[in-house]
């Protein structure tokens, strides 16, 4: 032992610790409920370390601010070796930071070892594991003396610290004429830390557990507002409006207030490094707004914001109304609530509400905002409104997409990848009901394009839903199929006993040729007089069909409704149907054009007068 103690050089520790006027380094400790003087007291007087005395730069705040890793460490172990003895702090008071990492929560291990001449060749070697389930930082500091040999180090290895994140392992022997050594490890309490043989071979041995939390926490909001932390003021956010300080663990009351705001008041259970981001709001609002959109979002899609209303005081007579923004739906206290004259009544508000906005996104990416507008009285009668600025970012969709025409019968959608990444996505054609009428996965490698055929066999409004990269990216494509008949001709003036025609518009988007069979329905024909046509039209054609009928000459009426019905040949159903009125007019000589006709016995009269009326001309001029 006399060896040893020759081997280890005793230094005294005798300079006074500034509190001021010296430059923070990021290694350091902070010991709580002390004032920095008694701090720096109690260094002064901590008397002689073994082998290597703390190069301590200064306290302040709590913190204990030390030149290096080797310095953070040797702070933390005892002062004496040999005989384990006292700490320089009470570990429960005491939170551990390298790099503005803290290390709450946390296990010294500090063992040593001698064996001086008399034991020389008697160390058969020791190994030290340490192993963690998950990516946790570790610190090891090691030193030997003599003839000690560390796998990680060599002989008479000089303070060495390491910095691990997984396993790590080390083993510790000593030469002919013996060596000494000592090594701490500092790890989370997660670490399995196991040392073989230790029991009865370590010369002292010693577990200490770091128990105290101090927790970093940063803060944004409005610019030049103080921080309370209890009844303490711990500092005024800068000009962009952020804060930083470090809390212990556990229970906290946080105090914001600035001139013209109303004051924020929290309690915080601090467990982990933690940032807040608060609004204060103006004393012209009665509520504080929380704003939150919940998923990323995607052109031509649906965006989710979730507004936390927390009343100042109150409200009363409470009314929300938005603007700039397609809205789909708004839920109040997880219900439906509709629109009342373009506003949502949302009534008296005594405790937070939560207040959910679904809108539609723009086709255009990038950032994009809407309004809220929230107004409510006091039980005074005076009047506040929060005007509240949604701001979002829509992203650019992973994918190009080139929609066709739509039309009935096959569409060509394609899809050409532009990320580089391998992702599937789905398609699925819905009513706007929201019944599924079609869809279609495809999973896309790098760069691929893909054509989806989709079939449509009836007009009307569609939405195409594209789902991707496992449902995070949404965007909707409305579709629209026009009918392929269309009635030109709604209104048909026509006198009794004329021949009167309706028109028809017909389109074939297919790439077959279409027959068809028309009627005309109505209460001015018999079952066996009912006017018909046939016809065909060729593939991705258009044409106009005339369906041509005899007004009867025994009608009663000045107006009759009749429909036009359209039949795929052989079949029962209707395709198309539409109505036409026929509006009954006096006799004319006026031929009509289009939709009415002149009587057949006008015609006839007509006729025999112009072959008289000519046969009159030739025999004046045969007599002149």
């Amino acid at each position: 032992m006399l060896l040893l103690l020759s081997v280890l050089a005793v230094v005294s520790f005798v300079s006074a610790v500034p509190t001021e006027n010296f430059t923070e380094t990021k290694y350091f400790v902070h010991v709580n409920g002390l004032s920095d003087a008694t701090i720096a007291d109690m260094i002064d007087t901590a008397g002689s370390w073994d082998d290597y005395t703390p190069n301590i730069i200064g306290v302040k705040n709590g913190n204990v601010y030390v030149e290096s890793e080797k310095d953070l460490f040797r702070i933390l172990i005892p002062k004496s070796f040999s005989n384990g003895g006292s700490l320089l702090f009470n570990p429960s008071d005491v939170c551990v930071f390298d790099s503005d990492r803290a290390f709450g929560d946390t296990q010294l291990v500090f063992a040593y070892e001698s064996h001086g001449n008399d034991f020389h060749n008697t160390w058969n070697g020791y190994n030290i594991n340490i192993h963690s389930e998950s990516v946790a930082p570790s610190f090891v500091l090691l030193k030997g003396w003599g003839e000690t040999r560390i796998s990680n180090g060599g002989l008479n290895t000089d303070y060495q610290f390491n910095y691990i994140v997984n396993d790590y392992s080390l083993s510790m022997s000593s030469g002919w004429h013996g060596g000494s050594a000592v090594f701490a490890i500092l790890a989370p309490k997660t670490v399995d830390i196991s040392l073989s043989p230790f029991d009865t071979q370590f010369k002292f041995y010693k577990i200490i557990n770091y128990k105290f939390n101090l927790r970093l926490l940063e803060i944004y909001t409005e610019p030049g507002a103080q921080v309370y932390v209890g009844s303490d003021l711990v500092g005024t956010t800068d000009n962009g409006g952020y804060f930083k300080t470090q809390l212990v663990g556990g229970d906290q009351t946080l105090k914001i207030t600035k001139d013209g705001y109303w004051d924020y008041t929290t309690t915080l259970n601090i467990q982990n490094d933690t940032t807040l981001h608060i609004s204060l709001a103006p004393k012209t609002s009665l509520f504080r707004v929380e704003k939150n959109i919940t998923t990323d979002l995607f052109p031509n899609s649906i965006g989710n914001v979730k507004l936390h209303l927390e009343p100042i005081r109150t409200s009363y007579g409470t009314q929300m109304q938005i603007s700039g923004v397609d809205v789909v739906n708004v839920y109040y206290k997880n219900s439906l609530l509709a629109p009342s004259n373009g506003v949502y009544v949302l009534g008296t508000v005594d405790s937070p509400v939560d207040v959910e906005i679904q809108f539609k996104t723009p086709s255009s990416w990038g950032e994009h905002s809407f309004a809220v507008t929230i107004t409510a009285t006091d039980i005074e009668g005076n009047q506040y409104t929060n005007q509240e600025q949604i701001t979002y970012e829509v992203k650019e969709l992973p994918f190009l997409l080139q929609n066709p025409s739509w039309k009935i019968g096959e569409n060509i959608v394609t899809i050409t990848d532009q990320t580089g990444e391998d992702y599937s996505v789905l398609l699925s054609l819905k009513t706007v009901d929201e019944k599924e009428i079609w869809s279609q996965s495809q999973g896309f490698n790098a760069y691929d394009s893909y054509d989806f055929t989709i079939p449509i066999n009836q007009s009307g409004d569609y939405v195409l839903e594209i789902l991707a990269e496992g449902g995070q990216v949404k965007t909707y494509v409305p579709v629209h199929v026009i009918d392929p008949i269309r009635l030109l001709t709604k209104e048909v003036n026509a006198s009794k006993g004329s021949v009167a025609v309706t028109k028809l518009e017909i389109e074939n988007p297919s790439s077959d040729v279409k027959y068809y069979d028309t009627i005309l329905v109505g209460s001015i024909f018999d079952a066996n007089n009912t006017p018909k046509a046939e016809f065909s039209i060729a593939p991705n054609s258009k044409k106009v069909i005339e369906v041509k009928f005899e007004v009867p000459e025994n009608i009663t009426f000045d107006s009759y409704q009749l429909s036009v019905e359209v039949f795929e040949m052989g079949e029962s159903d209707p395709v198309f149907q539409d109505d036409v009125v026929l509006k009954i007019t006096e006799s004319s000589f006026i031929v009509g054009f289009g939709d009415s006709g002149v009587p057949v016995w006008a015609l006839a009269v007509a006729g025999v007068l112009a072959v008289c009326a000519v046969g009159a001309i030739i025999l004046r001029r045969r007599g002149d």
